[in-house]
């Protein structure tokens, strides 16, 4: 069927495509035919014996002047409308191109405004500066200023805020949020025990030392660049198996899904391990000091990887809920870790 069709249509011929000269051309061409044929006309008129006889002839040539001159201004505004298309198409071209030129240059000036921290005032403006580079519909440069603000976010971020990382690290989540992430692997390290927000964008990004607390974990966990946290914090957070864990204390928090890997690799102080799935399972008597650290599950909903009776001799048991918290109440995990 498909093969008749196409025989039948290879007999078609194609429609005619007429071109701005073909046009130009027609109308100079109806002039010259309506001048010749007008004058012949004229002097046929002219030549009348009476004007009985001119007005008859006058009458006789008129529509075939209608139509001359309708054929005339068909060929004329064809003309005129496919140069004024051309003339259109030409100057979205420049407005095209004069854009591109204009975002350059803000991501230039933005590139610029933002390599200097020691002018705060100029640094705000080279983020806003960018951040319309990034917005822009056609989003010409949008990833090389996306790239630069992730640039200084990791120069300057150690999990102290101040006004212009607040601004950059709104940039990069909205941006994030658009579908624009940064090509950039970021490596963020704090100072001392700072807190840190979740900094959405990366292309991968590794924390390094201080405290995550649940809402930023979770932002992280949602977020879909490849995370890393290494000698973190993590405080009361839910933990899935999204983001990699190294040399990490987890307090308190609770443990959906983890690797044998992670396990291996971090403590685990007062968790709450109802229900938790091993990816890629070990034998749980490798897990270190879950008892001893107060971590536990509850009732009958007890981890995978073994039965019941064996979970409640490397975890804490508590019959409900309320017991557990109860018991808890006063945990700390610098308890067990001597850190003040």
């Amino acid at each position: 069927m498909v093969s008749d069709k196409n025989q039948q249509n290879a007999g078609i011929p194609e429609a005619p495509n007429f071109a701005e000269a073909h046009w130009y051309a027609a109308s100079v061409a109806m002039v010259i035919v309506s001048l010749v044929v007008g004058a012949f006309a004229a002097g046929w008129v002219l030549i009348a014996t009476d004007t009985d006889e001119m007005k008859l002839r006058t009458e006789l040539i008129s529509p075939f002047g209608a139509c001359f001159l309708a054929l005339t201004t068909f060929c004329t505004v064809a003309w005129r409308g496919m140069v004024t298309s051309r003339q259109a198409d030409q100057q979205r071209l420049q407005n095209v191109a004069n854009d591109a030129a204009n975002y350059a240059k803000l991501l230039q000036e933005g590139a610029k405004l933002l390599s200097d921290e020691d002018k705060p005032q100029q640094v705000m403006a080279g983020i806003a500066s960018l951040s319309i580079v990034i917005t822009e519909p056609e989003r010409r440069f949008a990833h090389e200023a996306i790239d630069l603000i992730a640039d200084y976010v990791q120069d300057n971020y150690s999990g102290t805020l101040n006004s212009r990382l607040g601004a950059a690290i709104r940039v990069m989540s909205d941006a994030a949020g658009n579908g624009i992430r940064s090509r950039v692997d970021g490596k963020l390290v704090a100072k001392g025990n700072r807190r840190w927000v979740a900094v959405k964008g990366f292309k991968s990004v590794t924390y390094v030392g201080g405290i995550i607390r649940k809402a930023a974990h979770t932002a992280l966990h949602k977020d879909s660049g490849n995370v890393w946290l290494d000698n973190v914090t993590i405080e009361q957070a839910n933990i899935f198996n999204t983001i990699s864990y190294t040399n990490c204390i987890l307090d308190r928090c609770r443990i959906y899904e983890i690797t044998s890997d992670d396990f291996e690799t971090n403590g685990f102080y007062g968790c709450n391990f109802s229900g938790a799935e091993f990816v890629q399972p070990e034998k749980p008597t490798t897990i270190r000091d879950l008892a001893a650290h107060k971590n536990y599950f509850i009732g009958d909903n007890s981890p995978d990887g073994a039965d019941a009776d064996q979970w409640k001799v490397m975890l804490n048991w508590y019959v409900s809920r309320a017991d557990a918290l109860e018991d808890l109440k006063d945990f700390n995990y610098r308890h067990f870790t001597g850190d003040t």
